[in-house]
């Protein structure tokens, strides 16, 4: 998202335009039946330093408070290629962060 695509993104955002790993998120994210998903590059004008500093102090607040989380170690290959790492089971998503692993409740 740059302040050039802003006006056309807030229309339409072209699925041509996004990488498969954005499409892959969106398809889990409404299988989920969630209603939001953040993506910093599409939700942050990328060329803007201050819809920088406004939207990036809010991206934690798009967790709901109803979440509890607790620490577990989860770790298989590749999950250093990314800075989050998002891992499905069954029952439970497991994520990874700079702050580490952690799941919902």
């Amino acid at each position: 998202l740059t302040s050039a695509a802003l006006a056309s993104f807030r229309v339409r955002i072209p699925p041509e335009a996004l990488p498969k790993t954005f499409k892959d998120a969106i398809r889990v994210t409404r299988y989920l039946g969630l209603d939001h998903l953040w993506i910093d590059s599409l939700c942050i004008i990328q060329d803007s330093a201050e819809n920088w500093r406004a939207e990036s102090g809010m991206m934690t607040e798009t967790r709901p408070r109803s979440w509890k989380c607790q620490t577990r170690s989860k770790h298989g290959p590749g999950s250093c290629l990314s800075r989050r790492t998002l891992h499905f089971t069954e029952g439970q998503v497991f994520w990874e962060c700079d702050e580490g692993p952690a799941c919902e409740l």
